[in-house]
């Protein structure tokens, strides 16, 4: 099985990557125009796009484990995406700004624990974790 990445060529999605590869992963990548995107060879690149969550119907075959960045209005179509492909896992890149008081009022705050919450409620297996500027660290979950 493998890891899908979405958004593999972005400025955290490529550091997955390349952590993933160097614990012998197979990463699968999403880009909404996979011929822009420069990674390394044995990463499969196909087009999926957040916007369109049916886009990631077949970009989801054959994978066990998701790396998501994701800032949905409506992340319910995805995730249910995710569980219809048998996605065992989604490793969520959060925001620090659903950990302070007041997050469900706050503009990021809301955005990220709304997708939080989705996940959490469709019975997927997940990790979330908050990015504050710091280096990307593979959480559990990710790899192996």
């Amino acid at each position: 099985m493998s890891v899908r990445v979405v958004g593999a060529s972005g400025s955290v999605g490529s550091r997955v990557v390349a952590g993933l590869l160097e614990r012998g992963e197979r990463v699968r990548g999403t880009s909404r125009d996979p011929q822009k995107v420069r990674l390394p060879d044995e990463v499969e690149v196909v087009r999926a796009d957040l916007d369109d969550p049916t886009s990631f119907a077949s970009a989801l075959n054959g994978v066990d484990r998701v790396f998501l960045y994701a800032d949905l209005d409506e992340p319910d179509p995805l995730i249910a995406q995710l569980t219809r492909s048998g996605t065992q896992h989604v490793v969520l890149l959060s925001s620090s700004a659903v950990t302070f008081p007041g997050a469900e009022e706050d503009f990021n705050g809301s955005r990220f624990l709304r997708v939080e919450r989705a996940i959490e409620a469709s019975g997927l297996g997940f990790t979330s974790f908050e990015r504050a500027d710091s280096p990307v660290t593979l959480p559990a979950g990710v790899g192996a």
